[in-house]
């Protein structure tokens, strides 16, 4: 029998990333719409944040990935657990750190 080799961390990113491509493309409609709610889309900022998430929340997935601890597996049907996880923090991260407000307060006029 022969001894299984360690996998690449070439090929653990990539898995990493075709297992949460659901989980980042939800992340990334949820910023389009907290972007579009302030009223003031602009392509370069949605674009700076989008790979800031992708690249960010891929590297924050991989350690909690390589971390888990949980009796339950990492997947929830479509949905990448530490994908979820990851990108819940650092697109809270980003919001503030860009300024955009969530939610809006209403004004009594």
């Amino acid at each position: 029998m022969e001894e299984q080799l360690p996998t690449p961390v070439l090929e653990l990113i990539a898995l990493n990333l075709y297992l949460g491509s659901i989980t980042m493309l939800f992340g990334i409609a949820i910023v389009a719409l907290i972007i579009f709610r302030n009223g003031k889309f602009n392509w370069t900022k949605f674009l700076l944040i989008t790979v800031l998430l992708i690249i960010s929340g891929n590297l924050m997935s991989l350690w909690i990935w390589n971390n888990w601890t949980l009796g339950i597996d990492i997947m929830f049907g479509p949905i990448h657990l530490p994908t979820l996880f990851s990108i819940v923090i650092v697109g809270f991260i980003l919001i503030k750190l860009f300024r955009l407000k969530i939610l809006k307060s209403k004004t009594s006029a």
